[in-house]
């Protein structure tokens, strides 16, 4: 929200009006806006008043990725087939990319999988998040 006064004072009866721009108290967006008022007199003679107000998006988004995961191999397998989540968050909005390791779903190998993300949000501000996956084969072998 943006609070601004605008005030006229004429030696006879004015008006003040807004014909371009947001009112005061009111949410601007991201970037430059330009706020035109003018004032008229009964007597039809007009001022104008022209300022930019200047919003800028410094905060950064919030990504969350899960905890750190255990998992053991899958029957049969020497790995093990995972899903997880991802989350972000602005005061905008943001967007998720995977830097590093598997996608959720994925078919992970027996060991340890660094799975990286990036948040990204409209005006490139960022923030990462980072958990390991290890996949352990507690599996008996047989003997055919």
């Amino acid at each position: 929200m943006v609070a601004y006064t605008v005030t006229s004072s004429d030696n006879c009866v004015s008006t003040l009006t807004r014909p371009q721009g947001p009112p005061s108290n009111s949410a601007f967006p991201t970037g430059s806006t330009t706020v035109e008022w003018l004032v008229t007199d009964v007597a039809g003679t007009m001022v104008n008043c022209v300022f930019t107000v200047t919003v800028t998006d410094n905060e950064r988004p919030v990504i969350a990725c899960p905890a750190n995961i255990a998992r053991n191999t899958d029957s049969g397998q020497c790995s093990a087939t995972l899903t997880y989540g991802v989350t972000a968050t602005d005061n905008h909005s943001a967007t998720t990319t995977r830097t590093k390791g598997l996608p959720t779903g994925s078919v992970f190998p027996k060991g340890s999988t660094l799975v990286e993300w990036l948040a990204t949000d409209v005006v490139g501000l960022t923030a990462t998040c980072a958990f390991t996956v290890t996949v352990t084969d507690i599996e008996k072998p047989t003997i055919i």
